[in-house]
């Protein structure tokens, strides 16, 4: 396994008697982006969420580790993981009205993210000044006095990436952060965000759905179907040259070609999990399902008939 600031190493998780990751495995390198796409359902947002400790509650580890500077999280008792998350790892979710209390003003909450940095009352609020003044959003002070009920979702997207970023974690986990932008803010928000990444040296996980919104920011890409890594490689080469079918299609989708995307049964079998859905399949395909395998130098796909 490549050394990575953070490193997930054959993870499996379950819900009740069903696996819904199944051994993930891979390093996010230090001060590069990741990122995780794959449809809905394929185990990106539960990636993330064992990362950062916040599993549900009927979800339970069963094997593999996620290591931290060699540290395995997944062994780290709440306290620990309170300091962790935040200063070392900080997620950004994927429901902005989730991230914020209904009942404090937004002054109120980045202000008491600001604290636990040491800084004064004045220091607290000019730096809440800064923050919301360097992703362009209007009146600060009035943003800073407003409560989170009061403000549209796409405003609640960018401060909840300010929030996240406010204590200069190493480490941000950025699960769909643009769902509620527009094209141009979405635009907008990316180029900050890879800015903001080359002159702080963060490194970053981003998990989307839409391969297009990587093109910009990502340095290596995973894709994920149904719990499993499928295909990994550095964002060029897969763009030039992606193996796996499923990757394919999620190209030609985010290329706005006009193609089908078949819906299979999603019924488990002993063949591979994208079968029913594979118009590539081969006699192999029926039998087992496929390992990551190296095809050229840092290019890993898991598919009997790839070449």
């Amino acid at each position: 396994m490549d050394d990575g600031a953070l490193t997930f190493d054959n993870l499996r998780v379950s819900f009740g008697d069903g696996e819904v990751l199944h051994g993930i495995s891979f390093p996010l390198r230090r001060g590069r982006t990741t990122v995780l796409a794959g449809e809905s359902g394929a185990g990106k947002s539960m990636t993330a969420l064992s990362a950062m400790g916040l599993l549900p509650e009927d979800a339970r580890v069963t094997g593999g580790g996620i290591y931290l500077e060699g540290k395995n999280l997944l062994t780290a008792g709440k306290k620990e993981m309170e300091e962790i998350r935040g200063r070392e790892i900080s997620m950004v979710f994927q429901n902005p009205f989730t991230s914020f209390s209904p009942v404090h003003t937004i002054g109120e909450q980045l202000g008491n993210i600001l604290r636990r940095l040491g800084l004064g009352r004045g220091e607290r609020h000019a730096r809440s000044v800064e923050l919301l003044s360097t992703l362009s959003l209007p009146s600060p002070e009035r943003l800073l006095k407003s409560y989170p009920f009061e403000l549209s979702g796409g405003t609640l997207q960018r401060l909840a990436l300010i929030f996240s970023l406010a204590s200069s974690p190493r480490i941000l986990i950025a699960d769909e952060p643009t769902s509620a932008l527009d094209v141009t803010v979405e635009a907008e928000l990316m180029g900050w965000l890879r800015e903001y990444r080359e002159r702080t040296g963060l490194t970053m996980l981003l998990i989307t759905h839409d391969l297009r919104l990587a093109a910009g920011i990502a340095d290596d890409i995973l894709i994920m179907y149904r719990g499993r890594i499928v295909e990994r490689a550095e964002c060029t080469e897969l763009y030039r040259s992606a193996a796996h079918p499923y990757g394919r299609l999620l190209l030609s989708i985010a290329r706005g070609e006009n193609v089908s995307n078949p819906q299979g049964d999603d019924t488990d079998g002993d063949g591979c999990p994208f079968l029913s859905r594979c118009s590539e399949r081969c006699d192999l395909c029926g039998h087992g399902i496929p390992s990551l395998r190296e095809i050229s130098p840092g290019h890993f796909v898991s598919c009997f008939c790839a070449k």
